[in-house]
């Protein structure tokens, strides 16, 4: 679910070798910025499988 400044975004964790899961990290990549990655929410924790991203920019929300 997405409107234009925010993103309500879920994921689904794949195998990752054994190791477990100590954090998530979301990011999405800025417009108009050459491959620049901003991070939208940090050390999540590995329980939580969804977060909103607020505070957006139009047309962002569709590269996070």
């Amino acid at each position: 679910m997405a409107t234009e400044s925010s993103a309500y975004v879920t994921w689904i964790p794949r195998a990752n070798g054994g190791s477990p899961i100590t954090a998530f990290r979301v990011e999405y990549h800025k417009q108009g910025r050459s491959g620049e990655w901003m991070v939208a929410a940090d050390n999540i924790s590995p329980l939580k499988l969804s977060v909103e991203v607020r505070n957006l920019e139009p047309g962002e929300s569709d590269r996070l």
